[in-house]
């Protein structure tokens, strides 16, 4: 299941794939461009099986909070899932959900992370209003 609206109130989706730390092992460039935008084309696809269009929860420069739950093989440390979390972090400003992800810009983020080796995913659910 790609996950659900809640309203207008917020969207939760599953976005596949096998996350990696960026920060143990540095790619080409090439490499991680690809990983970037797998991810970021995973959250824009996610959004578009739920019905999602841009504006839907108001508009990207309202207050969002986001919490990422990372279906991982192997536990990451703390600043290695953050890491792991950007692109998918980066798809949710490119398809409009916010509009920044620095400090500033208000949003808040939380991440978790489950060991689940049958099903290696982001869940990702945004909130309007944090």
């Amino acid at each position: 299941e790609a996950g659900w609206l809640l309203g207008r109130r917020g969207v939760r989706l599953f976005v596949p794939g096998a996350l990696r730390n960026p920060l143990n092992r540095k790619p080409g460039w090439q490499a991680e461009h690809r990983y970037r935008q797998r991810w970021n084309e995973g959250v824009a696809n996610a959004l578009l099986t739920l019905g999602y269009w841009r504006g839907a929860l108001g508009s990207p420069k309202l207050r969002k909070e986001v919490r990422f739950t990372a279906h991982v093989f192997h536990r990451f440390d703390g600043d290695g899932l953050q890491a792991a979390l950007k692109p998918a972090r980066d798809g949710l400003r490119e398809c409009g959900l916010i509009d920044d992800d620095r400090d500033s810009a208000g949003h808040l983020f939380a991440y978790e992370q489950v060991v689940d080796r049958a099903c290696p995913g982001v869940e990702i659910e945004v909130r309007v209003g944090a």
